[in-house]
């Protein structure tokens, strides 16, 4: 009888150690684990994330957001929603925001990381409804409006006053919604970046609310994320770090045309160029010497060196897509060039090298004597070496 006793005893014993263990490994685990954010900035430097706004079925403000953690440097890529691309459910070219679903917005997110040539590791997602009850909860969000603007809805007419305010949740509804007849497309562009920017410094503002648990589960339940709400936090610190106005700034530049009745939008170069602008933005934000936007805005004249009309033009709109300030372009002092050739304008071998890569042109220049306008960095001077994308070699 005792012997049954005490197998009893130790059995109970083990059971209880089993328990104590099973208790301990759990704490462990909940309070150790490392959220997927946190651990994506330790495996690799560049971030990648997609915030996106919709309206009904259809996305309206579609950037794409690169954080380098090396740096502490961010981009954003806007990529409009009426990109033409080869959507091969249908097999035919369409609009890229015909694989958006509100639902389910992963189908559209990967589509763009193909576009980009890179994985998007994470995505926000504020329907409208969503993003007004955001924007309240932030206590507004500020943006620079040049011109008042009057917006005529079933409800009312909607104000949106000039100057630097502060909108609320409702005004930020029109202010993504409202497009004036002489609205052009880089318009659209300009106020879906100032927008982005001014929702991420606001979010960076309120970082210190999001400590709070009552807050933080408000803002978290009103976006459509992938991420966890433990990553989420972590990835708030981003945001409190991060300087908006210091953001690179880049578009889809293309030539629009009409296909079965419908605008699209259709990228310089194909979607190779895409590629190419992404490869540019994480290289440029991982440079440690590139600090101030002088460095981080060449400004560049490019000058036609040869007789094929409107090659310096197309060169433009190359250099501009890669977010290149453009000084000028004409024609150069002669049309016989053999060879492109790249001269540096402010002794900055550096920026004169980025320019002549894009182009993958090898020679490259210091210019000794002084031109008129003090405001150029870079003079490229076009040969018959090149053509229309690269330097032959």
């Amino acid at each position: 009888m005792r012997k049954e006793n005490s197998l009893d005893s130790s059995f109970l014993f083990l059971i209880l150690l089993l328990i104590v263990f099973v208790v301990i490994v759990v704490f462990m685990v909940f309070n150790i684990r490392v959220d997927e954010f946190t651990e994506a900035m330790k495996s690799r430097n560049t971030i990648v994330t997609a915030l996106v706004v919709s309206d009904g079925e259809k996305p309206v403000v579609t950037e794409i957001f690169f954080y380098d953690n090396q740096t502490g440097r961010g981009a954003l890529y806007n990529i409009p929603e009426n990109m033409g691309t080869l959507i091969k459910s249908v097999n035919k070219m369409d609009r890229l925001d015909r694989l958006f679903d509100p639902d389910d917005p992963l189908p559209y997110i990967e589509k763009i990381g193909v576009l980009l040539g890179t994985d998007i590791d994470f995505y926000m997602h504020w329907d409208m409804a969503s993003l007004v009850k955001s924007v309240d909860l932030l206590e507004g969000i500020r943006l620079f409006i040049p011109n008042p603007v009057w917006q005529v809805t079933e409800r009312e007419a909607d104000l949106l006053p000039s100057g630097s305010v502060t909108l609320d949740g409702e005004k930020v509804r029109t202010y993504l919604s409202y497009q004036l007849v002489t609205d052009t497309d880089n318009d659209l562009v300009t106020r879906k970046h100032d927008f982005t920017r001014a929702m991420l410094a606001r979010i960076g503002q309120m970082y210190d609310k999001f400590a709070l648990e009552p807050y933080a589960d408000r803002f978290y339940g009103m976006l459509d994320t992938n991420l966890d709400k433990q990553a989420f936090l972590s990835y708030l610190d981003v945001f409190q770090n991060l300087d908006p106005d210091r953001l690179v700034l880049q578009k889809v530049l293309g030539k629009n045309r009409e296909v079965d009745g419908k605008e699209l939008l259709f990228p310089y170069y194909d979607e190779k160029l895409m590629r190419e602008m992404t490869r540019q933005i994480v290289d440029t934000l991982a440079n440690m010497d590139v600090y101030s936007d002088e460095d981080i805005v060449i400004s560049v004249e490019i000058q036609n060196g040869t007789d094929i009309a409107g090659l310096a033009s197309r060169t433009a709109q190359l250099y501009k897509s890669y977010g290149y300030k453009i000084s000028s372009y004409k024609n150069a002092d002669r049309d016989d060039y053999e060879n492109t050739i790249i001269l540096d304008r402010r002794g900055n071998p550096g920026a004169a090298k980025r320019v002549a890569s894009l182009i993958r042109c090898d020679r490259v220049h210091q210019l000794q004597e002084e031109i008129p306008d003090d405001t150029v960095d870079v003079v490229i001077i076009l040969g018959k070496d090149f053509d229309g994308r690269y330097v032959k070699k």
